[in-house]
């Protein structure tokens, strides 16, 4: 494959949403997603140090660490990473996964600093000044438990695979996470589009009903301000 800046230029010159170009569109995620989490992790930093004893800077700056974090999920796509990055993948996979759901216990806890009439006792000292260790306790647990139940990361939150694509009449290189069930894969009948690669993740009924609850949770966090 050329080098890293002319495979830039040729992934993000060739998108089209018509005919499935997209490895270019997941560039441009990536690099706004990382931008957003270095700003969302600026922003939590300087709001601890403004009163980094205050149990409410202390979670709205927890807060801003678990979306930065969740932001960048696209980060794979950075730079043209090959197969043997899939390790690394995996367990940023996991820690991805643990903010997420710290971000849901975030959620449904910030009624300790707007307090809700039936949950008044989530006002009290004790439990505010506790939540910024305990909720990451917690999630830290459940991501324990469930690679734990589900016999390791690809069974709890998915495989990864990543595919070649050298040329338009060639059959697409397929290199899988071990544990990860296989999968058709498909190269472009575009010839100006070659060579490109691309990963691509699994998922699990769990994981899915963990993503979608983020709007659930969202909107009780919303009800409770």
């Amino acid at each position: 494959m050329e080098n890293v800046s002319g495979y830039y230029i040729r992934m993000l010159s060739n998108i089209d949403l018509f005919r499935g170009e997209t490895v270019g569109l997941s560039i441009i995620f990536a690099w706004l997603g990382f931008i957003a989490m270095i700003y969302l992790f600026i922003l939590g930093s300087l709001i601890l140090r403004a009163r980094p004893t205050s149990a409410e800077n202390r979670f709205m700056c927890l807060l801003l660490i678990a979306e930065g974090f969740k932001v960048s999920f696209d980060w794979k796509f950075l730079y043209p990473f090959g197969p043997e990055i899939m390790p690394i993948i995996q367990y940023v996979r996991v820690v991805w996964w643990f903010f997420l759901i710290l971000s849901l216990l975030l959620y449904v806890s910030i009624c300790a600093f707007y307090p809700v009439r039936f949950l008044k006792f989530m006002s009290w000292d004790g439990i505010r000044k506790n939540l910024y260790w305990c909720l990451p306790l917690l999630s830290g647990l459940i991501v324990a438990w469930m690679i734990k139940e589900n016999g390791g990361i690809v069974g709890a939150f998915g495989g990864i695979g990543h595919i070649i694509c050298l040329d338009a009449a060639s059959i697409p290189q397929v290199t899988l996470y071990p544990g990860t069930k296989e999968f058709a894969a498909s190269c472009f009948d575009i010839p100006e589009y070659h060579p490109y690669s691309y990963f691509t993740t699994g998922s699990t009924p769990l994981g899915t009903l963990l993503l979608f609850s983020q709007v659930f949770f969202a909107m009780i966090a919303l009800g409770f301000m």
